[in-house]
């Protein structure tokens, strides 16, 4: 009986072994992902058994993802890697929608308020300017609004 025991014993053990020496299972995305970052992303990197880490990168290889700060940090092995994301700035489309909305401001308000002060006919004068005004402001606007909001893009998993 003793025997059998120790039998099963052994063969569980040989079967683990190779399985627990492999170590963590590399995620066949990451390497991907790899290629689509840059020095110049903002990104947050949870790592197994580690806390999640926040900040820009410095450099990117095939294999490990090094961080700017804090300088003394050991590079992020992507093998380690439990989630990944990038940070987005929504600058563009802040800007895109104030344009929209500050040119339409700009053709119905500015424009009018510019005919009550206009000798002449000025329609069409008025509502170029009145747009382009629009336009601009609100774009400058949106823009400024949309680069304090950010969006977070999950690359892994």
């Amino acid at each position: 009986m003793f025997s059998r025991i120790a039998f099963a014993g052994v063969a569980l053990t040989c079967a683990a072994v190779p399985a627990l020496a492999q170590g963590p299972r590399v995620p066949e995305r990451i390497p991907s992902f790899a290629a689509r970052l840059r020095a110049d992303n903002y990104v947050r990197v949870r790592v197994v058994g580690h806390a999640l880490r926040e900040g820009f990168i410095a450099t990117v290889t095939d294999s490990t993802i090094k961080l700017a700060r804090p300088t003394t940090a050991p590079p992020i092995r992507l093998a380690e890697v439990v989630e990944l994301e990038r940070r987005h700035s929504q600058a563009g489309r802040g800007a895109g929608l104030g344009a929209l909305i500050g040119g339409a401001f700009g053709v119905l308000v500015i424009s009018r308020t510019f005919m009550a002060v206009c000798e002449y006919d000025c329609t069409a004068g008025a509502m170029a300017v009145g747009g382009v005004t629009g336009l601009a402001l609100g774009t400058l606007t949106g823009a400024a609004v949309g680069s304090f909001s950010v969006r977070w893009e999950r690359l892994y998993p």
